[in-house]
């Protein structure tokens, strides 16, 4: 099996895709792929984490409840009425302060954590906001989806494409220039020469006998899921906001992110 390192990978180029996936009949060859992260990285589930449901266990780490293991916690020490109020009502109250008013031991507390981890931004002021939870496997680990992995590496040459053939999305430039004088907020807009542009990069058109084929030359390469992480490789960010003026503006929102310098492991397979 050939291993396939991010800085290998970074060469590939469009005429060497496209005959990827031309070759149909060809077999599949694998490859591994190990790839560095050098800042967060966050693929998210679509699920947040009210200030509810965590609490800094100290100045560096939070820790996320197991909700019925809490609950029943609450129970055995009375306290269930109390905590199904807290739970419903409108209040500032966090989890934290609930715990220290109803006096429930540390002890306690660990046994009704479904998992801990690191915080990025040493604030235990980020506990009054949300979180973002990662995707996980049906194990509880964090992992990339193959789809997104595939997606950074068509992203990737995309912009190697552009950057080294100028000319060639010459007509794209002009026209996202003329359509933003004319509306710059309209996204549909935007979107629509988003797929001009990839149609030009990764489509190719072969004949076949007497047919001609259309295709996407990014067709000829799948990549697999990433292998299971860790919690210990997910750290809590803040989220930001860097506009065209150069400010940045910070969201209400921390995200659970894969660290700098985990390495991310897949599977590449192409034809």
């Amino acid at each position: 099996m050939k291993k396939e390192t991010v800085e290998n990978i970074r060469y590939f180029d469009m005429q060497k895709l496209s005959s990827w996936g031309y070759n149909m009949e060809q077999k599949l060859k694998t490859y591994q792929i190990h790839l560095k992260v050098n800042g967060p990285v966050f693929v998210g589930d679509g699920n947040e984490i009210q200030k509810k449901e965590y609490m800094f266990l100290n100045r560096n780490t939070i820790g996320v409840i197991d909700g019925a293991k809490f609950y029943m916690l609450a129970k055995k020490l009375h306290l269930q009425n109390d905590f199904e109020r807290f739970m419903i009502d409108d209040t500032r109250e966090d989890l934290k302060h609930w715990c220290l008013r109803n006096h429930v031991s540390q002890n306690d507390l660990k046994n009704c954590m479904k998992y801990v981890e690191n915080v990025g931004d040493r604030s235990e002021e980020k506990g009054k906001l949300q979180v973002m939870t990662c995707i996980t496997d049906p194990y509880g680990n964090p992992y990339i989806p193959g789809s997104s992995l595939k997606g950074m590496l068509r992203t990737i040459l995309l912009s190697r494409d552009i950057l080294q053939n100028r000319e060639k999305y010459r007509t794209d430039t002009r026209q996202i220039r003329s359509d933003l004088e004319v509306n710059r907020i309209n996204r549909r807009i935007l979107n629509n020469n988003i797929v001009k542009i990839e149609k030009n990069a990764f489509n190719s058109v072969r004949s076949s006998g007497k047919e001609t084929v259309d295709f996407d030359i990014m067709s000829g390469i799948i990549v697999g899921d990433s292998e299971p992480l860790s919690r210990e490789d997910i750290i809590l960010c803040q989220k930001w906001e860097q506009h065209t003026d150069g400010t940045y503006k910070t969201l209400n929102l921390l995200r659970e992110c894969i660290k700098p310098g985990t390495v991310i492991k897949s599977t590449l397979l192409r034809k």
